[in-house]
């Protein structure tokens, strides 16, 4: 009996240690992940070849957050299967977990294969969280209407859903789907009593606003009783400014003040650019002041903004001084800075600026590669105009039409169609400002033949003129001495465009 007690004793103390060694990974995990050592939590769990059967439940959850953020789908694929062994396939907190991980992965069929078994569970159907993960997958591949179809269902099979549903929902309303699922959705928050909820007020707004509504999204915002959140006074600052009504968000400003509120960042910001759409110079100094007497002054965002609220004004003076008291400079205060000289015809300080910026390693944007080739166009310099493409050449920025339209401009106002003509045929879309900038360098360069030649291209090619091109093309077929109905149909054309 007593060599019995002593390896039942002993049974239990190697029990202990490995419960003891299991939890301690398993919290190791859950702070790697934590911590963003996504690799190393991975590691850690592949070490032991025992340990995935004695993985918590509520570490797997970390270690598909690590696959998803490595982009590692074999590893996750290992870790469902394992999942499956250990009779968890059916837990809302895991599978959310995968579907998650399958969508930031890509693979949005294998996501909603798992959401559709899953869902049909009396019990893990019924959790928020797990709508939530697929609803957000459809968004992220741009599937916006299956994002509604399943908001709808949710409501017939009376899963209710969150605050953060309406806000993924609100966020595809917002430049997608439109006001009307908008008006659905705001329906129902008013329904369901989530209108004191400011994450979905402000998303509301958000829509409306964007949806050139901004009488519906004052309506959203005077209706709320709480408005001691500053982000929803940001949003309607923003809303009025999208629509042109600089006057009534600088109005809100001071009642935002009274209230007492805490005003950041994305106030002053959102209120500046108030004051540049309106070049209200007395309300913008008075801005500057609040700025400073807070300490926002050298915040990137505020110093950018008050830049621009300064250049847009005329005072190219008062933004060099806001530009040499921020020491730490990002990207978005140096554009604002070379934008600044461009729009006052300095180019030469614009190209100063834009040389200081890349000897001290400042990655330069499109926005910056834009306004330096449009200050090389001013200037007539070729060769760094050609510099400058050499560089794009070296590291292309992609997917943006912007760079090239400027190379294509700088080009033809220096005379080298040939040059233009190669980034021209280069371009996979070309919109109006391209084939515009082509068409009238053309005309610049006498070369009215090819002109209309490429007006005739650019209408095959089902871009539509705008104003600009048309008057080229007036100009080119005049000084070719086209047939007079040719040149009436386009005149007639340039002022329906006008």
């Amino acid at each position: 009996m007593q060599f019995n007690g002593f390896f039942i004793s002993r049974s239990f103390s190697i029990l202990r240690n490995i419960s003891l060694s299991a939890n301690h990974v398993n919290a190791n995990i859950k702070a790697l992940v934590q911590q963003g050592r996504y690799q190393e939590a991975l590691e850690s769990y592949s070490k032991d070849p025992n340990f995935p059967l004695r993985t918590s439940r509520f570490t797997f959850p970390s270690l598909l957050k690590a696959c998803a953020s490595l982009s590692n789908f074999h590893y996750g694929g290992t870790l469902q299967s394992t999942i499956i062994k250990l009779g968890l396939s059916f837990d809302p907190y895991i599978i959310t977990s995968l579907i998650r991980m399958y969508v930031k992965s890509g693979l949005l069929c294998s996501a909603v294969k798992l959401f559709d078994d899953v869902s049909q569970c009396e019990v893990s159907g019924q959790d928020v969280a797990l709508w939530n993960s697929i609803i957000d997958g459809y968004s992220k591949n741009g599937f916006f209407e299956e994002g509604m179809v399943q908001f709808r269902r949710m409501q017939v099979l009376s899963v209710k859903p969150d605050g953060y549903t309406l806000c993924i929902l609100l966020g595809m309303c917002n430049g997608f789907l439109g006001v009307s699922c908008g008006k659905e959705i705001h329906g129902y928050v008013v329904r369901n009593m989530f209108d004191d909820d400011l994450f979905v007020i402000t998303a509301m707004i958000d829509v409306y606003s964007s949806s050139s509504r901004p009488m519906d999204a004052w309506n959203v915002f005077e209706k709320l009783e709480n408005k001691y959140n500053i982000a929803v006074w940001n949003s309607m600052i923003n809303g009025f400014c999208e629509n042109g009504l600089w006057r009534n968000g600088l109005q809100l400003y001071p009642l935002a003040k009274t209230e007492g509120l805490e005003l950041g960042s994305t106030t002053f910001s959102s209120v500046l650019t108030a004051c540049s759409q309106g070049e209200d110079v007395e309300f913008g100094c008075q801005l500057h002041c609040d700025v400073v007497k807070t300490g926002f002054e050298s915040d990137p965002y505020v110093s950018t903004s008050l830049l621009t609220f300064y250049s847009k004004c005329g005072f190219v003076e008062d933004a060099e001084r806001v530009f040499d008291l921020v020491r730490d400079r990002g990207i978005g205060l140096w554009n604002s800075m070379i934008s600044a000289y461009v729009n006052c015809g300095s180019a030469n300080d614009a190209l100063d600026i834009y040389t200081e910026m890349r000897s001290r390693q400042v990655a330069p944007d499109s926005f910056t590669i834009s306004n330096a080739l449009i200050a090389c166009s001013m200037i007539g310099s070729f060769y760094l105009g050609s510099m400058i493409h050499g560089e794009l050449m070296k590291r292309p920025l992609k997917d943006n039409l912007a760079v090239p339209s400027a190379l294509l401009t700088m080009y033809s106002r220096l005379g080298s169609l040939e040059d233009a003509y190669k980034v021209f045929s280069q371009m996979k879309e070309k919109d109006v400002v391209a084939w515009g900038s082509m068409i009238s360098g053309s005309c610049e360069n006498k070369k009215f033949n090819q002109a209309l030649e490429l007006y005739k291209r650019m209408e095959f090619d089902g871009v539509k003129p705008d104003a600009n091109v048309i008057a080229s093309a007036v100009i080119a077929c005049s000084k070719k001495g086209r047939h007079k109905d040719d040149l009436v149909k386009l005149m007639y054309m340039h002022r329906s465009c006008s």
